[in-house]
């Protein structure tokens, strides 16, 4: 990530930001933002002192904040904003990230007080990207709401811990009805999946993707941490659904896993993208049943070069579901640690059947006796 994404140029002085490939023209989104912070702040330790960047990755969000408080959805590779008003994906992985920095740095003497901006972040997510009274989830702060909403966006592990820090019950609201939601896809379809966009009925949106495709695919994840880090069976019951339904489709083969489907069945598509495999990866950890389900899908996540032009995506949840599975995306308010990661040590690098000349670097993942892992 370091290498690919995390960059100075095009930054204001005194900040860091994430960009995107050369597809996209290497500029940045705030949902970028968020993934950065969150896996800068998880991937602090002693051979990774990580704090510069994730200060800086802040500094640059808020650099473009919008009349709202809230970051700019675009900026380009030259430091103007191209897409107005805030996404609120990124907002709430914004302030997850500040919450854990403050558990992991503190806010004391700092130069940035991690949980002060946090609340700040969560109160502005609840007055403008949450729709009262109905607490559907908007999208953003300037559209969407019960006509309109993504379901990737529901991140209701978050919003337990967004609960306790901001001492709002509001927050208990929005996770019944991102539940109920979902629960509309995993009650009428056989997959279970939900779709990229939908109105608070489950119904279709003129304008807007109904399949399980790009903004879809990080629901197993999203909600898949909600069961890790609070055991809800809610999320365990919707993603179950989904693993029983994947394992039974590819005939237990995930290269079959393909990069998009219509939640009917149906696939999109013939080819295969790490964004998919690893929250399916994540999902699968809801039941130990699908153990070796769930180390079949990390070994095929782990197979995954660098996604190129278009890499940056997968590319970051690839490593934001590597991190879950190897019970690295530790909950830093909580204090809890995963016992659903993956039981084994397994090299990422390099991959079986590569060729190699002369002495080259092995990575991989190798568990302690308290099931934490490092690369």
């Amino acid at each position: 990530m370091e290498k690919n994404y995390l960059t100075k140029q095009g930054a204001p002085v005194g900040t860091y930001r994430i960009q995107r490939g050369s597809a996209n023209s290497y500029d940045t989104v705030s949902e970028g933002i968020g993934y950065g912070m969150l896996i800068l702040v998880l991937m602090d330790g002693v051979y990774d002192n990580t704090r510069q960047y994730f200060d800086g990755v802040y500094k640059y969000y808020q650099y473009y904040l919008d009349n709202n408080g809230l970051m700019n959805w675009q900026v380009d590779r030259n430091g103007s904003v191209i897409g107005s008003n805030a996404a609120t994906d990124a907002d709430e992985d914004v302030a997850l990230a500040l919450i854990f920095a403050d558990k992991q740095w503190g806010s004391t003497n700092s130069a940035i007080n991690y949980i002060e901006e946090a609340k700040e972040i969560i109160n502005r997510i609840m007055k403008y990207q949450v729709e009262h009274p109905s607490y559907i989830l908007r999208p953003g702060d300037s559209f969407g709401g019960s006509e309109l909403t993504n379901p990737s966006y529901f991140a209701t592990g978050w919003y337990r811990i967004f609960k306790k820090v901001t001492n709002d019950n509001q927050w208990d609201n929005v996770i019944e009805k991102c539940y109920e939601v979902l629960s509309i896809f995993k009650n009428k379809t056989e997959t279970g999946l939900p779709p990229d966009w939908c109105d608070i009925n489950g119904n279709q949106v003129s304008g807007y993707g109904y399949n399980y495709y790009y903004d879809a695919c990080r629901v197993p994840w999203r909600i898949g941490m909600d069961y890790i880090w609070y055991v809800d069976n809610r999320a365990k019951e919707i993603n179950l659904k989904i693993s029983n339904w994947l394992k039974f489709s590819t005939g237990s083969d995930p290269t079959k896993i393909v990069a998009g489907y219509k939640i009917i069945l149906e696939p999109l598509v013939g080819y295969s993208n790490a964004a998919f495999v690893g929250p399916f990866g994540v999902g699968s950890m809801v039941n130990e049943s699908l153990q070796d389900w769930c180390n079949a899908l990390f070994e095929r996540l782990s197979r995954f070069g660098d996604g190129g032009a278009w890499g940056y995506y997968q590319d970051c949840l690839k490593m934001l579901t590597m991190l879950v599975m190897t019970g690295n995306f530790v909950n830093f308010y909580d204090e809890r640690k995963s016992s659903l990661c993956l039981p084994t040590c397994q090299i990422v690098s390099p991959v079986d059947g590569e060729i190699v000349n002369g002495i080259v670097p092995v990575k991989l993942y190798a568990e302690d006796n308290n099931q934490l892992s490092k690369i």
